[in-house]
């Protein structure tokens, strides 16, 4: 049979023929594109150009028949080369976000390969029923991989009569052998349809649906009875061990008569179900949301904690509702129960349906004659054996004398355990020992409170806090049963040395049989052990017990910081108990086997030393949220995303989880492949889907394909990595691949071990340079610690040999960690208890999340476009670092803000949302890095995952904590400084105000964010309190979160070791035995106030706040200057000045010289496109026309010169422009590269958009759009009176626009009040020319590099050359840097004479100006009978000079005043000048660098008309300038490139350019009259 490479040449061959520019080969692995390439070009004749990208091996070259290239980029310049038309193959084994540059290139996937092999079938076969098998099978293609059918095509082409073999082998396509598939009484696409249809089937039987079917065939009589007995094993064999040759056992008609089976009962049911719904529905109906178990636990432990008689009512009410539905006597077990008002509001009340295997199984191994026992298997997976054959089972039984637990071997034979321990009691008798506490009568207690217990197992089981929240005797019974069990191990260590002197041997034993009660231990057929704790065990049960015994006298007194953490943490207390240990009395060969914790199933943790792995769910639903950030990051991929899943503790969760993520975010396809290292049966766990109920939309799915699902078994990762080499993914999910092992340390006792989180202990191995920490459980007292003193009694563990496990850090990952460089997957993502073991080589962290036990990360390659994304972030804020040295910060502190960057780019998130997320996450990981710079040898860790903002927060400050905290050690005075570290980016205010105390001195901070910081010193100070506090539940847990968050940081990976040992040994004094010891503490706050857009002017202010017992706060705010020099460390002085982005090479005049020589000669693709555009008529604006707009040839003296773009550039940016439209599901219905306008700075692209498409819809992705364009700041603007719109799209490469080139066509000024100045030159190459007159107020706002101050100079020089006289024009000129307008300092048109640079100043000028000049004014007009300076001007001989006023740097000025009166003296004039200047020919120009709300007052505000926005940093500053709902100048390019607003007009321009020697030489020869 023809092999697969040959198969890719044969359709290659054939789709050359009509390929007009080339084609992408998508994802076929298996085979050498330089073979394939070999063979069509020796077929062909022609030259082929090939790309290879993700298959390796493929090095550049030129043959002499083809060119190869790993490059994509390679492809792109062959495209748009005419030589190599049709005439290109791209071979791409995974997804790259560069094939949008191929959009015209057509695709060849492994399904047309698949359908092709099949049509070359259909070619050689004229057998009608075998033909019409092959269209058929053509017909449905897309079902089937290739793999599988060729493994079919062979099996069956190689058989020595075809029709005999399709039957036969049809279980190679997964799908039943079929006997009448050709046969004449059915089309064989209707009987492939059913096929497929019976055997997904198959795949939705549940437990349940499995366990109906066997009961149905039970009932089954007569010849058939037998053969579908065995049929029904067979299938139970093809869930047990997935082999896809168990299909080879069944047949399609015995399947289907299997199901039939058991319809009639299935039928009948559903009629009584449904005339029962009918009844029942009678009555009105509610449509509501029903109530799911997890709002349900939140409601009900809200209640408990909080709530008041009434909700308790209501939820003692659910209890009754509940144990009906677990009394095995009635039939009201259904999911669902009666409605409940109160805080159930009357909703439906959805219940988990608890008819479960484990529910049964746990009522065999838990009762009043099983204490748990021992059990074998022939099942090797703990799950498994739940639902699986039991062996043998041994129950652990103190009251029975056979059990394995009874002592054996005595005096009197055979005598139960506990009978045995009250014998100790007729010792102390007969010794005379008064002291020695008695068993007898806690033995009967404990017996009989265990059997009250054991009447509501399945309640305590599956609602333990529902049952002793809302049930008095229930709770009672489980706290008398708990003290019975401390009275009981208490008893025992203080009777153990006694007892010791009585018999030494039976003390041991006696321990250990203790030890096992209430502990399943499961034997599997490997001889392993493994251990399940039960629901009645003391450990179990003791955080019920710490939680219950305060909480009902505490009820009403908690402060609401407390109840709401423990409502939160109520339905999910952590299991505390880190190991249990199968001793001699039950191991085959006397040994011990210490059985860490590895997971749960359900609420039951489970203990197993296999693999020393973790298999709890936590971290699973980090997979919906990851996939909706790729999506993103790569729109592209929404139509199909590849992901896959190695170890996933939960199968089912993860389905649920990507059929959510496709509904939320409009994908398409996900092909789920799904890796197993461990002998785990996925089909078993695939199984266990609610296709009936709940799951029933996973499985459309799934039967849609929607949800391609392959589960595979293999040895290890680098299998994982074989197969990852043939189907690479966009995502790849490890979970759990690091290694364990158990370790042995000396025991350290915690003052108190809280219930409410987990409490950790850590230590430093010195020889091997490495950190663990790891759960405790040990404790001074109580049941806890009584536990681990018997565990020391039964010789099991010593105080130099506690257990623990800790992950092995030289264990090789490179299978793992490879996967990126070696191009297999585009995002890692690895989910661990410790992912310190994991590095990937040339890859960035892009995530970290903690989910309970399990830490999740998420790297991407550094070569990711995701790193340029950094970039262009920082550049915006006039910040350039070296990549090596943004990626060296990203690699430390990348985990430091909430999610990383993963956390920036999420599919139609809102715009303005990004921007201050991307701020945030540079101001965290900026404040990172400066603290570690700053003070030597310091650590910073994060406060912002879910424990810490649960824990560590002060709710009368909202939902808000610290950001970080930060430690340093003084080694001399013996002190650790914590100070807690609130970072704020906001431009215009850290939310916070700083004055000074008049009688004391100091500096006050209050506001929110002081307020946060010292509620959070406040907190740190109870926490390191030497008082009682450290055994109070909540500040423990406080406790206990900070410490796992300051040494999980300090113990990671990317720090040196000799750092980490010296502050392990720091944190163990300050945390040691929950208490600080031999340390002294001192905690203060730190507010770091980041603003980016600021050049320069850092400060440092040490204040207090007095709201808060004065608790000191350290005010920093750094500007972009201490960013680079304190951070970057690249010691460059942001520049303030202006600085060309044109290409500084037009101005040599060779290359001008050379692009004159363009002529008609020229080949016309390299001609430049020029297009040109004409204004309505009836704009308000005056445009002065110029120059015809072209390419120019330059001098020396000029500038001005038009870079080239090419007609290439514009019909690929609009074809980019389309795709990504389409990409986003927006609805194009015009544009075309004809209609294209080329201005100084931008490239505007004209369309419309689709019937009923709203612009909203394409705002809310423009960022993206750009992105995909690869033109950052690209902006829509709406054509007025018109359905066009225009898409401004940045160019490459700007052109000047020249002061001296407009300068000559202002009109004619004929009367002074005419203040006539160019704005700019738009892009339809218009030169923009205004009348300040007319507006009469102007509003300018920009940040530092966007041109704002040659703006300025370009109209104050425009004005000073139209009224080149003072009697002409009077000019204020007012900044708080007298620098800005220096080169005016000497111009008489100056009102007072001077620059004015204080705000005192600049108040008692404008006042002067607005009370008595304008005073003056008003007269004149009055007496001359006219309403404003124009009509006065006509008439008057001396004409009145307009007053221009312009105040720079407003902001900064206004900052100058302290007090409310200052500041009022300085804004009542210039509210003044707004509101009356216009008809006195007093003009007000408002110039700032930070937009803020605050600025200038709403009336002020209301008469500034006339806006200019250049380049600002963010939306929230760009609407402050231009309006409420302009959002769009913080896409504007830097150095002039503006947005004028006036009325109804708004207009794109690019400022024009005023060199200083220029102006000071405008200004010099004003000074000197030679205008």
């Amino acid at each position: 049979m023809t092999d697969k490479q040959e198969l890719v040449v044969q359709l290659l061959s054939e789709r050359l023929v009509e390929a007009k520019v080339g084609i992408i080969v998508k994802g076929i692995a298996g085979i050498s594109p330089e073979d394939v390439v070999r063979r069509l070009s020796e077929n062909s004749g022609k030259h082929l150009y090939m790309a290879a990208v993700g298959y390796g091996g493929i090095i550049e070259k030129d043959e002499e028949n083809y060119s190869i290239t790993p490059y994509v980029e390679k492809a792109v310049l062959w495209r748009s080369d005419p030589r190599c038309a049709g005439s290109i193959i791209v071979f791409i084994l995974n997804d790259t976000d560069k094939l949008h540059s191929l959009a015209e290139f057509e695709n060849l996937s492994a399904r047309d390969l698949t359908r092709f092999l099949v049509e070359l079938q259909i070619k050689n076969e004229s057998n009608t029923p075998t033909l019409n098998f092959w269209k058929a099978l053509q017909q449905t293609a897309d079902y089937y991989s290739f793999d599988v059918v060729y493994e079919f095509v062979d099996a069956v082409t190689a058989s020595a009569k075809v029709s005999d073999a399709i039957p036969v082998n049809m279980w190679r396509l997964n799908l039943l052998c079929d006997k009448n598939i050709l046969g004449t009484k059915s089309k064989p696409e209707e009987r492939l349809a059913k096929n497929r249809e019976l055997i997904f089937k198959i795949g939705q039987l549940s437990e349940n649906s499995r366990k109906k079917l066997s009961r149905s065939l039970v009932r089954t009589k007569g010849k058939d009875k037998d053969r579908l007995q065995n049929a029904y094993t067979t299938l139970q064999n093809l869930y047990k061990y997935g082999k896809k040759s168990t299909l080879q056992e069944l047949d399609y008609d015995t399947v289907q008569e299997l199901f039939s089976a058991s319809k009639a009962t299935e039928n009948k049911k559903k009629k009584d179900e449904t005339n029962s719904n009918l009844e029942g529905n009678e009555g009105d109906s509610k449509d509501s949301t029903p109530i799911r178990s997890k709002e349900l636990a939140m409601l009900v432990a809200d209640a408990i904690v909080s709530g008041d008689d009434e909700s308790l009512g209501n939820v003692k009410e659910l209890l009754v509702e509940i144990q009906k539905h677990f009394d095995p006597e009635t039939d009201e077990n259904a999911d669902s129960i009666p409605t409940i008002g109160g805080i159930f509001e009357d909703r439906n009340i959805n219940i988990d349906d608890h008819q479960s295997d484990l529910r049964k199984f746990v009522g065999r191994v838990c009762n009043e004659n099983a204490w748990g026992g021992l059990l074998e298997t022939e099942e090797t997976v703990l799950k498994d054996t739940i639902s699986a054959d039991i062996k043998s089972f041994d129950a652990f039984n103190p009251i029975d004398a056979d059990s394995l637990v009874s002592f054996k071997g005595g005096i009197d034979g055979d005598i139960t355990l506990f009978d045995f321990i009250i014998q100790f009691d007729g010792k102390f008798d007969s010794k005379g020992i008064e002291t020695a506490e008695r068993f007898k009568p806690i033995i009967d207690s404990l017996v009989e409170l265990r059997k009250r217990l054991l009447k509501n197992l399945d309640l305590i089981m599956y609602y333990p806090v529902l049952s002793f929240g809302a049930d008095e005797e229930i709770r009672k019974d489980m706290l008398d049963y708990l003290d019975a069990w401390a009275r009981l191990y208490s008893s025992f260590c203080k009777n153990e040395p006694v007892m010791r002197e009585i018999s030494a041997g039976s003390t041991s034993f006696i321990a250990r049989a203790l030890l096992l009660l209430d502990i399943l231990y499961v034997k599997t057929a490997k001889k392993e052990y493994k251990g399940v704790l039960l629901p009645l065990n003391p450990i179990y049960l003791w955080r019920y017990y710490e939680i219950f015994k305060k909480l009902p006298s505490q009820r009403g007194t908690l402060d609401d910081d407390d109840a709401r953490a423990l409502s939160k943490v109520l339905t999910q207390l952590p299991q505390i108990l880190s190991f249990v240990i199968a001793n001699s009395l039950i191991t085959d060969n006397g040994e011990d086997k210490v059985l860490p914790c590895s997971g749960s199933i359900e609420m039951l943790p489970t203990f197993e030393n296999k693999t020393n792995r973790y298999s709890g769910s936590d971290g699973t639903e980090v997979l919906g949220e990851i996939l909706s950030r790729w999506v993103g990051f790569a729109p592209y991929t929404r139509n199909e995303i590849r992901i896959c899943a190695v170890d996933a503790p939960d199968l089912i969760e993860t389905l649920r989880a990507i059929k959510r993520f496709m509904d939320a975010n409009s994908c398409q396809r996900v092909v789920y492949d799904v890796y197993l290292t461990r002998g785990q049966n996925g089909n078993t766990e695939l199984s266990k889907l609610d296709y009936s109920g709940k799951d029933y939309a996973v499985g459309e799915f799934i039967k849609k394909d929607r949800i391609s699902i392959s589960i595979k078994n293999v040895e290890s990762a680098m299998d994982v990595k074989s197969e990852l080499a043939k189907k690479p993914v966009h995502i790849a999910f490890y979970f759990d691949q690091s290694s364990y092992a158990i370790e042995f340390g000396p025991n350290t006792k915690n003052l108190y071990i809280n219930p409410l989180v987990i409490t950790y202990d850590y230590s430093f191995d010195e020889m091997k340079h490495r950190g663990s920490i790891y759960p405790s459980s040990e404790m001074d007292s109580g049941l806890i610690g009584d536990y681990h003193k018997m565990l020391r009694s039964a010789d099991l563990i010593n105080n130099s040999m506690n257990p623990r496990t800790t992950y092995n850090g030289s264990a090789d990952m490179t299978a793992v960690v490879s996967t990126i460089e070696d191009g297999q997957t585009q995002w890692l993502v690895v989910a661990d208890r410790d992912t310190n073991n994991y590095d990937p080589k040339g890859a960035i962290p892009i995530g970290e999340m903690q989910y309970e036990k399990r830490m999740v990360n998420i790297w991407a390659s550094s070569e990711s476009r995701i790193i340029s994304q950094y970039l262009t972030m920082l550049r915006a804020y006039n910040l350039y670092p070296e990549k090596e040295t943004l990626i060296d910060i990203l690699k430390k502190f990348g985990h430091i803000s909430s999610n990383g960057l993963i956390s920036i780019p999420k599919f139609g998130a809102d715009v303005q949302a990004i921007d201050n997320k991307k701020k945030g996450l540079l101001g965290t990981l900026f404040a990172a890095s400066w603290y570690t710079k700053h003070y030597d040898k310091s650590l910073v860790a994060s406060l912002d995952d879910d424990k810490a903002r649960l824990w560590l927060h002060d709710s009368r400050f909202g939902s808000e904590r610290a950001d970080l905290i930060g430690l340093r050690y003084d080694l001399e005075s013996n002190t650790l400084f914590i100070q807690p570290i609130e970072v704020k980016t906001r431009e215009e205010s850290p939310d916070a105000v700083i004055s000074k105390d008049d009688e004391s001195g100091k500096m006050n901070i209050t506001g929110h964010a002081p307020g946060q910081i010292a509620a959070v010193v406040g907190m740190l100070r109870a926490i390191f309190s030497d008082d009682d506090t450290v055994t109070d539940m909540f500040v423990s847990a406080r406790r206990e979160v900070l410490k796992y968050q300051i040494v999980s940081e300090c113990f990671r990976s990317i720090h040196d070791c000799d750092w980490q040992k010296k502050w392990c040994d720091v944190l163990k004094k300050a945390f040691g035995n929950g208490k600080s010891e031999n340390i002294n503490i001192n905690v203060s706050g730190m507010l770091m106030h980041i603003k980016l857009s600021q050049a320069t002017g850092g400060k440092v202010i040490q204040c207090v706040n007095p709201d808060l017992d004065d608790c000191p706060i350290e005010y920093r705010q750094f500007t972009a200057k201490e960013i680079q020099e304190e951070v970057l460390g690249e010691g460059t002085i942001i520049k303030e000045m202006w600085e060309p982005d044109f290409d500084e090479t037009l101005e040599e005049p060779g290359f001008l010289e050379e692009v004159d020589s363009i002529d008609a000669d020229t080949p016309e693709e390299k001609k430049a496109l020029i297009y040109d555009f004409t204004p309505n008529d009836k704009d308000v604006m005056m445009v002065a026309e110029q120059t015809e707009y072209g390419i120019k040839k330059g001098t020396k003296e000029s500038k001005s010169a038009t870079a080239v773009v090419s007609e290439e550039e514009i019909e690929q940016l609009v074809r980019d422009f389309k795709r990504s439209c389409g990409d986003y599901r927006i609805n194009l219905r015009e544009c075309e590269a004809k209609d294209t306008v080329i201005g100084p700075s931008v490239i505007r692209l004209k369309f419309k958009l689709g019937r009923g498409q709203a612009l909203s819809g394409l705002l809310s992705h423009l960022e993206d759009i750009g992105r995909e364009m690869k033109r950052s700041g690209v902006i829509v603007q709406p054509v007025f009176n018109s359905d066009e719109l225009l898409l401004d799209v940045p160019r490459l490469q700007r052109d000047q626009v020249l002061f001296k080139d407009v300068i000559g066509k202002l009109p004619k000024v004929t009367s002074p009040e005419q203040l006539y100045f160019p704005l700019g030159r738009t892009p339809n190459g218009k030169d923009f020319i205004e009348n300040l007159a007319e507006m009469p107020h102007m509003l300018v706002g920009g940040s530092t590099g966007s041109g704002k101050s040659v703006f300025l100079f370009t109209l104050l020089a425009s004005l000073l050359m139209t009224h080149p006289n003072k009697e002409d024009m009077q000019l204020v000129l007012s900044s708080s840097k007298l620098e800005d307008f220096i080169h005016f300092e000497k111009l008489p048109h100056l009102y007072a004479g001077k620059i004015i640079s204080d705000a005192t100043e600049a108040a008692e000028v404008i006042k002067d100006v607005i009370f008595k000049e304008s005073e003056r004014r008003g007269k004149l007009l009055v007496e001359a009978r006219v309403a404003n300076i124009v009509e006065y001007n006509k008439k008057a001989e001396k004409k009145l000079a307009p007053i221009v006023v312009v105040i720079d740097e407003f902001a900064d000025l206004a900052d100058q005043l302290e007090t409310t009166k200052e500041k009022n003296a300085f804004y009542k004039p210039v509210r003044r000048i707004a509101q009356a200047g216009r008809s006195r020919g007093i003009h007000l120009i408002i110039c700032t660098q930070r937009p803020e709300a605050k600025l200038v007052d709403s009336t002020t505000k209301a008469q500034l008309n006339a806006r200019v926005a250049l380049r600002v940093n963010d939306s929230m500053s760009s609407r402050m300038i231009l309006g409420d709902s302009e959002s769009d100048a913080q896409y504007l390019q830097k150095h002039g490139d503006m947005i004028f607003k006036f009325g109804d007009i708004k207009e794109r321009a690019q400022g024009y350019l005023i060199e200083i020697p220029e102006l000071v030489q405008i200004v010099d020869d004003v000074i000197a009259g030679k205008y």
